[in-house]
């Protein structure tokens, strides 16, 4: 797993992320289950690397070893996914312009955990906090709170309410209930974040409406 470091700051320059526990090796790099840890070594537009670079010993290549690479398996595998992320660094970030409402319950961290970064048996835990902290490093704007006015709303930007990832029934329904009047706004699930940023591309939020999952 990758553990966070959150000390590390804004000016990543020769800042790579390690993985130590990839699933499988491959001819062109490891692959590894997404979690936090690499969603937010994306985010960061780190380059994730195998543990192996470190038997190189230093001085570190300053171009690595593609067969060194981490390779996050989401919906789909997109090879090119952590070189677009490690490539967009100091450019417009993904999420640029969208506007993201989060709605209801999310995933819960133990309290023990919140202050020392993610342990692998928590990895696969997205809190409200983890959510906002992916979507923030991609540039979005992020409110926790239904606005009190409308036109904070507005559709200059992306804007859409976003639900736990993997919801269930009574999750869009609590949704709907707090939509209301903006039902213009689509309502959608974070997997649409964490398939985004897995290949950093934006994906169609239109595949992740209630109606969408339920034509699958």
């Amino acid at each position: 797993a990758i553990e966070i470091a959150e000390s590390v700051e804004d000016d990543t320059h020769d800042v790579v992320a390690l993985c130590g526990n990839a699933e499988m090796e491959t001819g062109d790099g490891w692959l590894i289950g997404l979690t936090y840890g690499y969603l937010w070594a994306m985010a960061r537009g780190l380059p994730i690397l195998h543990v192996s670079y470190l038997y190189e010993g230093p001085p570190y290549p300053k171009k690595h070893d593609l067969k060194q690479r981490v390779i996050g398996i989401g919906s789909s595998v997109d090879w090119m996914g952590p070189q677009r992320a490690v490539e967009a660094t100091g450019k417009q970030k993904l999420l640029h312009g969208y506007k993201l409402i989060l709605l209801g319950k999310f995933d819960k961290l133990p309290q023990s955990s919140r202050s020392r970064g993610a342990s692998s048996d928590l990895q696969s835990v997205y809190s409200k906090t983890r959510i906002h902290t992916l979507l923030s490093l991609c540039g979005a704007t992020v409110l926790e709170t239904m606005p009190m006015e409308s036109n904070q709303l507005s559709t200059s930007t992306q804007v859409a309410f976003l639900i736990r990832p993997n919801p269930k029934s009574v999750d869009w329904r609590a949704a709907r209930k707090v939509v209301g009047d903006c039902s213009s706004i689509p309502v959608i699930s974070a997997d649409w974040l964490l398939d985004s940023l897995s290949d950093y591309r934006c994906k169609d939020w239109n595949n992740y409406t209630q109606a969408s999952r339920h034509a699958l």
